[in-house]
C-alpha cells in the first residue's frame, strides 16, 4: 500500500501534527519550524524546516537563543520535504555532526501502518496501559535501559518523573503501555494521539527479554487504541533495530530522515 498525502506528512513530520506536548515539554510551532523541547535538558527536536537558502544560518542561531544555554544535544531532523533541499548539506557545513547519542540515531525511517498488523506468536506477553506512578516510573527505567540511556539523562528524568506523571493523567492524547512475559515487566511503550492516528515513540524491550514477541504486542495494543479511537492508523520514527520488525508486521516505509546533532548546543 502506498502512503500519501496527509498520512504521509504526518509520517514524516510528526510534530507538527500532534498536540502541544504535556507540561514540562513545550513545543514551538512556526510556518518555518517545529521545536520541541522535551521534559528534560536532553531531548530537543527541530524539524518541519522551511526556510529560503540564504536563511538557514539565520535560523540556527535563532534555534540556539530559543534553547538557551540549559538545552542540550539539540537534534534537527531532516526530511525530503524540508526546505531547502540542500538543507543537510548546509548544516554539516555549518559544524552540525551526525546524531549519534542514545536514543538518537544518525538515519531514522518514516513508517506507518494503515491495516492491523501482523503480530502473531504473541500470546504469551501481556499488555496493559501504565496507570500508577509506579508503573510511570517501570515504564522510565525499561525505557532508558532499552535505549541505553547515561546515567546523567536518567537521573533528570527521575528527578522530574512526579510532575511528568500529573501531567500524563490529566492528558487523553498521550499513552503509555507495559508488556509482562511471565508477570515480569520486560517492555515499555508510547504513543502520542492525534485525528490523524498515533505517533508512536518510547518502544523498549529489556535485553534479556528480547526475541518474545513483547515489541510486537505492544504494536498490537496500539493499533487497538488507533482503531478504538476511530483513527485506525500507526506512524513511527524507526531506528535500526525496530526497522525490520516493523516492516514483518505490516508498516510501509514513507521516507529515510537525516538526524544531525548541533553541536553548539553541548553534551
Amino acid at each position: 500500500m502506498v502512503i500519501a498525502g496527509a498520512m504521509r506528512l504526518f509520517a514524516e513530520e510528526p510534530d507538527r501534527y500532534l498536540p502541544d506536548p504535556a507540561l514540562p515539554a513545550r513545543r514551538l510551532l512556526d510556518a518555518r519550524f517545529v521545536f520541541f523541547l522535551g521534559p528534560t535538558p536532553f531531548v530537543n527536536l527541530v524539524s518541519s524546516v522551511r526556510v529560503d537558502a540564504r536563511d538557514v544560518a539565520a535560523l540556527v542561531e535563532e534555534i540556539r537563543a530559543c534553547a538557551g544555554p540549559e538545552r542540550r544535544r539539540v537534534a534537527w531532523v531532516v526530511g525530503p520535504s524540508c526546505e531547502p533541499g540542500d538543507l543537510r548539506e548546509r548544516l554539516e557545513a555549518l559544524g552540525f555532526v551526525p546524531a549519534d547519542r542514545p536514543p538518537f540515531e544518525s538515519v531514522t525511517t518514516a513508517m506507518a501502518l494503515t491495516e492491523p498488523p501482523a503480530v502473531g506468536g504473541t500470546d504469551a506477553v501481556f499488555v496493559r496501559p501504565v496507570e500508577s506512578f509506579e508503573d510511570y516510573v517501570l515504564s522510565d527505567e525499561i525505557t532508558s535501559a532499552g535505549f541505553g540511556v547515561d546515567e546523567r539523562e536518567r537521573a533528570a528524568f527521575a528527578g522530574m518523573a512526579p510532575e511528568r506523571f500529573a501531567a500524563y493523567r490529566e492528558r487523553d492524547d498521550y499513552l503509555r503501555f507495559l508488556a509482562f512475559v511471565d508477570k515480569t515487566p520486560v517492555a515499555s511503550a508510547a504513543a502520542n494521539a492525534c485525528e490523524l492516528g498515533l505517533f508512536l515513540g518510547g518502544a523498549a524491550t529489556l535485553r534479556a527479554a528480547r526475541g518474545q514477541g513483547a515489541y510486537r504486542a505492544l504494536v498490537r495494543a496500539r493499533w487497538d487504541e488507533a482503531v478504538k479511537r476511530g483513527t485506525p492508523a500507526l506512524v513511527i520514527l524507526a531506528g535500526a533495530m525496530s526497522r525490520p520488525i516493523l516492516e514483518r508486521v505490516g508498516f510501509e516505509r514513507v521516507c529515510d530522515l537525516t538526524v544531525l546533532f548541533d553541536p553548539q548546543t553541548g553534551d
